[in-house]
């Protein structure tokens, strides 16, 4: 349940910003993975990174689509909605 001080707006996007941060730690582990296959490119670990990847990919997109929608929902309920054209490709990323 959520903190009776906190607006249902930051409960919301705490909400979001834990499935990023899940999602990261899920891409830290599945770097691992990667990292083990580029110090030692053999068989066992490529299959290790493809069966990662297959097995976790759905679980990366949605934590990512949860996120997403959370602040979609958010910024409609402020009246902010970012644009669906081509103005989002213009953010720069880190």
């Amino acid at each position: 349940m959520a903190d009776s001080s906190y607006t249902k707006a930051e409960y919301e996007l705490s909400k979001a910003r834990g499935c990023l941060e899940a999602l990261d730690d899920e891409l830290d582990t599945f770097d691992d993975y990667v990292n083990r296959y580029e110090s030692n490119p053999n068989e066992r670990n490529a299959e290790a990174v493809c069966y990662e990847a297959a097995r976790d990919v759905r679980t990366w997109r949605d934590l990512l689509a949860t996120a997403r929608d959370i602040v979609k929902a958010q910024e409609i309920a402020a009246g902010k909605v970012m644009p669906v054209g081509g103005e989002q490709h213009d953010i720069k990323h880190a």
